[in-house]
């Protein structure tokens, strides 16, 4: 289920952040990273 970033905790949105991060540096796509991660693509691209 895909999460409104904004409503993670602070903790929850660092980590998530930096899986994405990783993700991202492993060649994952945004809508890859998105469903791993459990939020929207939007976010994932916003967090980049």
């Amino acid at each position: 289920m895909k999460e409104d970033g904004r409503k993670l905790s602070k903790e929850q949105q660092v980590g998530a952040r930096r899986r994405t991060m990783l993700l991202l540096g492993k060649g994952w796509h945004e809508r890859e990273i998105a469903e791993a991660v459990g939020v929207h693509e939007r976010t994932v691209r916003q967090w980049k």
